[in-house]
C-alpha cells in the first residue's frame, strides 16, 4: 500500500510522465497508449525520436475534453430551446 501511495504522490508532483506512468495514471493499457500516440489522438513528445513522454496537464485536459452532459444539463438545454 505504501508503494502505491508513493507512486500516486510522485505522479501528482511530476509534470512530465513516461508511458508506464501514463498507463498507471489513466488506466489505459500499453497497447491503447501506443495506438493513441500512433494515431496522434493523444498529446505526446518524442525528443529523441524513440522514447515517449507526456505532459501531465495535457493528459488531464485530453481526458476531460470528452465530457458527457448530465440528464439535468440536457433538460435545461431543452427547456431553453422550448421557450
Amino acid at each position: 500500500m505504501l508503494l502505491v501511495t508513493q507512486i500516486v504522490l510522485n505522479m501528482t508532483e511530476k509534470n512530465i510522465l513516461t508511458v508506464d506512468e501514463v498507463i498507471n495514471y489513466t488506466g489505459f493499457s500499453q497497447k491503447q497508449i501506443y495506438k493513441l500516440t500512433s494515431t496522434r489522438a493523444i498529446p505526446h513528445y518524442k525528443p529523441s525520436g524513440r522514447k515517449l513522454f507526456f505532459k501531465k496537464d495535457e493528459i488531464d485536459e485530453w481526458i476531460t475534453q470528452g465530457r458527457v452532459k448530465t440528464i439535468d444539463e440536457l433538460g435545461d438545454e431543452s427547456l431553453g430551446l422550448a421557450v
